[in-house]
């Protein structure tokens, strides 16, 4: 259920985003939230406590992974660490780590076979990608229908957990790929250019001629228009007079 509520986030960047232009939006917030609710098959306020839960555990987990260039300790990393890192961008700087390195067999040969479900993983999100206005939400079923499979499947205890740390690798990947393909935000909507005096005056002659009866309101619009042909009959004979 994590990985799933995870992932609906994911697709909401003003639930995390500070730079976002909707992240004070309650509005805007309110609606993301149902739309991971209904993803997740549970309630908001059941969603809104795990997805806090989860990101105070990840920011006190991160604060023990020491400096790069320190010793990594013995004890085994949260498995949700690596995943939730995109967050790093919008709480502190992002430590690094030299000690991690690259997904490597007990042979010392590289795991090919995480290597092929990393491009196949690729493959399919691509193609989900392109489908042309996919909405938001069957995307989402659609890439936990291929992520999921991988989280449920039952291995021996030691490969279980080095299974558990290269999926957990590839759901980050993935996660990160898929904010960096996010199309940008719309821009803000151009200023309206000051309105005339003209516009003005007439803005001004509105409540008043709101308030009349509906065939007095008629009569004097009627002469407002006869006054306004008048006058541009007058300027044009003047014209043609010259």
């Amino acid at each position: 259920m994590e990985e799933k509520l995870i992932v609906a986030v994911t697709a909401h960047p003003e639930l995390y985003d500070c730079s976002c232009p909707l992240y004070r939006d309650r509005n805007k917030k309110d609606r993301a939230w149902v739309s991971v609710s209904e993803v997740c098959g549970l309630p908001v306020d059941i969603c809104r406590r795990k997805w806090k839960s989860l990101r105070d555990t990840y920011m006190r987990e991160r604060r023990k992974v020491p400096k790069s260039g320190a010793a990594a300790g013995t004890g085994r990393k949260w498995k949700y660490l690596g995943v939730l890192s995109f967050l790093d961008p919008f709480i502190t700087p992002r430590q690094t780590s030299g000690n991690m390195g690259e997904g490597v067999e007990e042979d010392g040969t590289p795991d090919q076979s995480r290597e092929s479900k990393m491009i196949t993983l690729r493959m399919r999100r691509r193609n989900l990608l392109s489908l042309p206005r996919l909405p938001r939400l069957l995307l989402l079923h659609l890439l936990l229908s291929l992520l999921l499979p991988l989280l449920r499947r039952k291995k021996t205890q030691k490969r279980a957990r080095e299974d558990e740390d290269s999926q957990h690798l590839l759901i980050q990947n993935l996660l990160l790929e898929t904010l960096r393909a996010r199309p940008p935000q719309p821009a803000p909507p151009a200023p309206q250019p000051p309105r005339s005096e003209d516009q003005l005056f007439l803005d001004s002659l509105a409540p008043s001629l709101e308030r009349l009866e509906p065939q007095v309101k008629a009569f004097v619009k009627f002469k407002i228009h006869k006054i306004i042909y008048e006058a541009s009959t007058v300027v044009l004979n003047l014209d043609s007079a010259e």
